[in-house]
């Protein structure tokens, strides 16, 4: 009986030991993989720049973070990085290569948004212009990493 018992509790130990290494391998691989510096930007024209009803975008803190979207409703204040500049709003983060970048974007009533993905601070990948006061969405995949 006791050695069923500890052969069970080795069992179920190596298994949890063998899922903690699995997740740690896959934290080392998302900070190890190729990645892309991704600036969305929305520029708005109209009676208000001020302000975007919603604003969310594909991408990650810092390398060994996973990948998430990110909601916010930016009214000009909150995260000098989401300050509207001249109407320009822009937030920086972090994007595989090989994966989609993508933003969305509400300008109020009557104000038209463009938005705009740039790679590694020059290259566009992707720009659309929405109606007045309608959301406007970018999205493309990233470049892949040249292997020489």
């Amino acid at each position: 009986m006791k050695s069923t018992t500890l052969k069970a509790i080795s069992l179920v130990s190596l298994a949890a030991a063998g899922a903690t290494m699995l997740a740690s391998c896959a934290a080392i691989t998302e900070g190890l993989a190729d990645a892309h510096a991704v600036t969305y930007r929305v520029a708005l024209e109209g009676p208000s720049t001020a302000a975007l009803e919603n604003f969310e975008y594909w991408g990650k803190p810092q390398r060994s973070a996973p990948a998430e979207t990110v909601k916010s409703s930016l009214q000009g204040a909150g995260d000098p990085q989401n300050a509207a500049v001249g109407g320009v709003w822009s937030v920086e983060t972090i994007v595989n290569a090989k994966e989609t970048a993508r933003l969305s974007a509400t300008p109020p009533k009557g104000t038209v948004a463009t938005c705009l993905i740039v790679v590694d601070g020059g290259t566009e990948i992707a720009r659309e212009t929405g109606a007045p006061g309608a959301a406007v969405t970018c999205q493309a995949v990233t470049p892949a990493f040249s292997r020489k």
